[in-house]
Parts: structure tokens; sequence; C-alpha cells
């Protein structure tokens, strides 16, 4: 009892200790920022060689990452399971947006955030109440300086209920 124990408690403070820390993903991405609650995750990613290129489809707006050797994409995911039971009982949200690769510095606002291509994604089973959307109210103050990122993120969206409305990294 008194192993398993000592155990969880190291596996929880190693757990802890790396959820702040920039690490390489096996895919060669890097996750800037990874918390785990009762229910779910949230995890704040950089995906290499990356741009969002957006279609629409019977009003319905989608996107693809796809590669470009220029620009990489921030991924923030938040992820809780609502219903164990249920096969389609989580629910997933999304905040994506392009920035360029090297040293920079951006303060945007509103109708600004679309230079990076910002787009909200709600994905569950709740008609009506999912889908992609581009986002053209709030803020984003962004900068990446010999490989570092911080940021603070700052938005709202009228057309779905959102959990997500901001982050940041230091």
């Amino acid at each position: 009892m008194k192993l398993s124990l000592s155990i969880l408690i190291l596996s929880l403070g190693i757990c802890l200790s790396s959820c702040c820390s920039q690490k390489k993903a096996t895919n060669g991405n890097i996750i800037l920022k990874t918390t785990l609650f009762k229910n779910g995750n949230e995890t704040l990613s950089l995906l290499k060689n990356k741009s969002i290129d957006t279609t629409t489809k019977n009003n319905s707006l989608a996107y693809e990452l796809k590669t470009n050797t220029t620009t990489d994409v921030i991924q923030y995911s938040y992820e809780i399971d609502m219903d164990q039971a249920a096969y389609d009982g989580g629910l997933r949200e999304e905040l994506l947006f392009e920035i360029p690769q090297g040293d920079f510095e951006f303060n945007l606002t509103n109708n600004e955030l679309q230079k990076t291509k910002m787009l909200f994604g709600r994905y569950c089973y709740c008609r009506g109440q999912n889908g992609v959307f581009k986002i053209t109210n709030g803020s984003l103050n962004i900068s990446r300086q010999s490989g570092k990122v911080t940021l603070a993120i700052n938005f709202h969206q009228d057309s779905v209920p959102q959990k997500i409305k901001t982050t940041s990294v230091e």
C-alpha cells in the first residue's frame, strides 16, 4: 500500500512539474502548456511548418492544416468527457491561428485577429451548437524570441456557447 501511494505521489509530481514546460512531441511539434483536470485536459501546442486553409461548404466553415515552411500554427485544445457511458458524450473546443516563423511580436485586437486566420471550433453531440467560426472579437498579444513563445489570448464569439475564452503562456 505504501509503495503504490509513493508511486502515485511521484507520478503526480512528475506530471505537475512537466505541465508548464515546453516539450517537443514525437512529431516535431512543441507542447507549450498542458493542464489535466478531473474530467478532461487542455493543451497548447505549436504545430511546426503548418498553415491554415479554410473552405466554406453548405454555409459551414471548415479548415485543413497544410504544410508551409514559412508559418507555424498555434493550437489550443480543451477537452472534457461529460458522459463516461456515452461514446459521443464529450466536448472538444479548439482555437487555432497562424504565426510567422522566426522572431516577431504582435498585439492584435478584434478584426485584426484575422491577420492570423484565427478560428474557434466546437465539437460535440449538441445539435446546432458546434462548428468552426472565424474569431473577430478579442485580443492576442504574442511574441517569439529565440524560439520561445509568449502569448496571452482573450476572445469571444456569439455563434455557439464556448468554455474557453482565454489562455496564456510565459
